[in-house]
């Protein structure tokens, strides 16, 4: 039975494992004389032209049949069972259909070799964060060098009376309540991925390349502009869509002016949450910075970073929140430790101060699990000393 010419598929889980350089060497050594013999057979006009030592067809069947040993999916070793089988018969079928075969197999070997290629050799990009280190909270440029922990959240600057009302309906009043309201969660955006490797449901950063950028005004809605940015890295393509709500959005000099911000060839951090739609792969909601270059380092305090989620009240936004935590969180330093550096020592436990930073600004997963051991040990401390307390204030009172 002749072969019919193998189309390109996505099927295959070999892209799935990652090969070593010497899996990789192997691939290509394999593949270099088969894929030279098909075009030596394409140029000869498909007449099983004769070898150094054998024939072409039986050339073919026999590289095929001996292929490495690497990790190829179960449909591509089919295939490759297959192509070996056709060619062993290729002296008894037409000159047609020994040009379908030819041609099926040089298609199926070039689109193999490039998806294992693409998919071995490329890494995940990294990115480089700017300093996360903090200004004194009594240096003359610290904004807050004339506060302390139990000031009024109010004379904080940029909180305001409104925002200041807004969270005292939540109990934060003080500037030690507003560090004390810790995060609820955490979005994930320092895991860097490529384009080809974003998974639905997942928060992730890529470090791509712009290839077109437009903004225009919905059709059926004028209040709605809509940007669209073309990106691609080595691995492949993502069409990034951004919704900007509001009038002023419309305006076609805004737009020029958003649209500018992206030029052709700029390099831009993405980072978000993946979804799938009916046009591939897309963030939602995404955060976007332009690097001067892919070993610049990042501006933004969000992107590839841990960025931390409240529990808020109306009219309080996540970024503001976070602003103004940013303001006051110099002010961690003069936090009193209740547990001296023998007991902390002991236990392995950071210090409060410290902790306080890391659950706010966390560097990395690590960093993260040490602030939340310290705090849950002291919540835990806490309760075991009320308990202690109302047991003994128990065996004080009289009997009755």
């Amino acid at each position: 039975m002749v072969a019919e010419p193998f189309r390109d598929s996505r099927s295959g889980n070999e892209h799935s494992r990652s090969l070593t350089e010497k899996q990789l060497g192997e691939m290509r050594e394999w593949l270099r004389p088969l894929q030279q013999a098909l075009r030596l057979e394409a140029e000869n006009g498909f007449s099983n032209f004769q070898g150094r030592q054998e024939y072409f067809h039986a050339f073919l069947a026999r590289q095929l049949e001996a292929r490495p040993d690497l990790p190829f999916s179960a449909e591509n070793q089919c295939r490759l069972d297959e192509l070996a089988r056709s060619f062993a018969e290729y002296l008894n079928i037409s000159e047609g259909a020994r040009r379908r075969l030819v041609t099926g197999a040089r298609q199926f070997l070039h689109s193999f070799a490039k998806r294992m290629e693409a998919k071995t050799t490329l890494s995940a990009p990294r990115l480089k964060s700017k300093s996360l280190e903090m200004p004194e909270a009594n240096s003359p440029d610290s904004v807050c060098r004339d506060l302390t922990l139990d000031s009024p959240l109010l004379h904080v600057r940029g909180v305001g009376l409104k925002n200041g009302e807004r969270l005292a309906g939540i109990g934060i009043l003080s500037i030690r309540d507003l560090l004390e309201h810790y995060p609820r969660d955490y979005l994930d955006y320092s895991c860097m991925k490529n384009i080809d490797d974003l998974v639905n449901g997942e928060t992730a950063t890529i470090v791509a390349t712009v290839r077109r950028c437009k903004g225009f005004t919905s059709p059926r809605n004028r209040n709605l502009s809509i940007l669209e940015l073309q990106l691609q890295d080595q691995t492949g393509r993502l069409k990034l869509t951004r919704f900007l709500a509001g009038r002023r959005f419309s305006n076609p000099a805004y737009l020029k002016s958003q649209t500018c911000l992206y030029p052709q060839g700029a390099t831009v951090a993405v980072s978000g949450l993946v979804k799938c739609g009916p046009y591939g792969k897309n963030f939602h909601e995404p955060l976007i910075e332009v690097l001067q270059s892919r070993h610049s380092s990042l501006r933004s305090n969000s992107i590839g970073r841990l960025l931390p989620v409240y529990s808020l009240t109306e009219g309080i936004t996540a970024e503001r929140y976070r602003d103004f935590v940013e303001i006051v969180l110099p002010l961690a330093v003069h936090m009193i430790d209740p547990l001296p550096m023998s007991s902390r020592t002991r236990r392995g436990l950071i210090s409060r101060s410290e902790a306080m930073v890391c659950i706010h600004r966390p560097e990395c997963q690590q960093s993260l699990a040490a602030a939340r051991r310290r705090l849950v040990f002291d919540e835990f401390l806490m309760l075991q000393l009320g308990l202690l307390e109302r047991r003994a204030s128990l065996r004080c009172q009289a009997a009755t």
